[in-house]
């Protein structure tokens, strides 16, 4: 029959577990988020937003607006 001292070792073992799962669960999405944003930087699909969203701000300070893009779809 188990006691007290061997529920504790239970319980700090699975804490240990339960902390090492989530420090790779954190890095594994850092590493996503890297790479994602990696991507977008570098991917010719962003260039074109960039590139949109300066031509409509060059656009607009033509007009005499507020050169505050709300929405580029």
């Amino acid at each position: 029959m188990p006691d007290k001292w061997d529920w504790l070792d239970a319980v700090d073992f699975f804490y240990g577990i339960g902390l090492m799962n989530l420090m790779m669960f954190c890095i594994f999405m850092l590493l996503i988020e890297l790479s994602s944003w990696l991507v977008r930087k570098y991917s010719l699909s962003a260039a074109r937003f960039a590139f949109a969203r300066q031509m409509l701000t060059l656009f607009k300070r033509r007009r005499g607006e507020k050169a505050h893009i709300q929405e580029v779809n």
